[in-house]
């Protein structure tokens, strides 16, 4: 999910900073899942990554587990989701989910990036393919966007990640603005394993919280809910937990799990079914 957006990164780099190690597999396994569940939360936090741009690195993931159907759901399913990363010595990336951009490091642990990407939307029937649910039938399609992710971030005490991100729809903008600050700690790292909690918070213009969790007059019409109206702000909060298993120079274990808490109108949606919402993803990354 972004998840929003998204944003993603792969490896462990020097102890410069965390960029993508877990948290290239959230991005690239469970992003894709999720980030259109709002869950971009966990964004910042599942996998440490990177490495200085010094030389190109490629890797192939796959990865399997459960989330709910769509942010709000009280619904699961089982998902699956293989993914493919590039990451190039000149900061240049190409991302399966995470789309295509570049990363500057800057001076004192600073960065900054910038991506294009796509988000699926959501549907109003059970898809295998799409976020959504039976329940929210006549709700109608949120479309899918060309999304482009600014992110800004900070390395702090040389090991945390303090970072904002803003994703803008370039195509169907009627969904509106997103954003997210993610702070991702690490608990534990040794040569073979690294742990790291990231915590989220995600907001959205009052375009994109109605999109996402209001009901318009039209749509009460045709579906089971009443109108409802949504102003832009602070619609959820999250924690997640992000294991890696170093195997060898080119194979990984990863996993991960966390929570979501809808917030305030968010949470007072009428399609809301559950403020809180869980995911559990577990996975292999091969690096070259």
């Amino acid at each position: 999910m972004r998840t929003d957006s998204p944003h993603i990164q792969d490896s462990l780099g020097a102890g410069r900073h965390l960029d993508c190690g877990l948290r290239h597999f959230y991005l690239n396994i469970v992003r894709p899942l999720l980030r259109r569940y709002r869950y971009c939360m966990p964004l910042a936090g599942l996998t440490l990554a990177a490495a200085a741009h010094a030389e190109n690195q490629y890797s192939l993931s796959l990865g399997g587990g459960f989330a709910p159907r769509y942010q709000g759901s009280k619904q699961y399913r089982g998902v699956v989701a293989p993914s493919f990363s590039a990451k190039f010595g000149n900061g240049f990336f190409v991302d399966s989910t995470e789309g295509a951009g570049y990363r500057l490091d800057l001076p004192h642990g600073a960065f900054v990036s910038a991506a294009v990407s796509y988000d699926a939307g959501r549907a109003d029937e059970n898809r295998f393919d799409l976020p959504g649910s039976d329940y929210l039938k006549g709700m109608g399609r949120i479309p899918g966007s060309v999304l482009v992710g600014v992110r800004a971030g900070v390395t702090l005490f040389d090991a945390a990640e303090l970072s904002v991100t803003i994703d803008t729809p370039v195509t169907h903008t009627s969904r509106g603005v997103s954003g997210h600050v993610d702070l991702a700690v690490p608990v534990l790292k040794t040569s073979q394993h690294e742990i790291i909690v990231t915590g989220t918070v995600h907001a959205g213009s009052g375009r994109y919280m109605q999109t996402f969790y209001g009901v318009t007059d039209a749509q009460s019409m045709t579906s089971r809910f009443r109108p409802y109206s949504v102003s832009g702000g602070i619609d959820s909060a999250s924690m997640a937990v992000a294991w890696n298993w170093t195997l060898s120079r080119h194979w990984s274990v990863l996993a991960t799990g966390g929570v979501t808490r809808l917030l305030g109108r968010a949470g007072d949606s009428p399609i809301v079914q559950s403020r809180s919402n869980y995911y559990g993803i577990a996975g292999v990354t091969y690096k070259f």
